[in-house]
């Protein structure tokens, strides 16, 4: 599971619509930030690769969205590949 912290910059005159528009992507939680140009992010997919499709395929290309920055990320029960020595 990946869960990836993110902010987004915003066109103020659309901030309300952006707003829904990303809380209606899967697996995208929207949360507000001081200040008004900006929304927080919570990604939680499978991966962090689900994550990073997500955040610059559907988030980045979202109306209203002016840029797309991630600024954290968890990782936990990721398959990790094995070591041929």
């Amino acid at each position: 599971m990946a869960v990836v912290g993110a902010f987004v910059r915003i066109e103020l005159n659309e901030a309300d619509a952006t707003w829904d528009r990303l809380g209606s992507i899967d697996c995208v939680e929207p949360f507000i930030l001081a200040e008004p140009e900006k929304i927080g992010l919570l990604i939680e997919t499978g991966s962090l690769e689900e994550a990073h499709e997500i955040l610059t395929q559907q988030v980045a290309k979202t109306k209203g969205v002016l840029g797309a920055w991630p600024v954290s990320a968890n990782i936990e029960d990721e398959p990790v590949a094995a070591q041929v020595d």
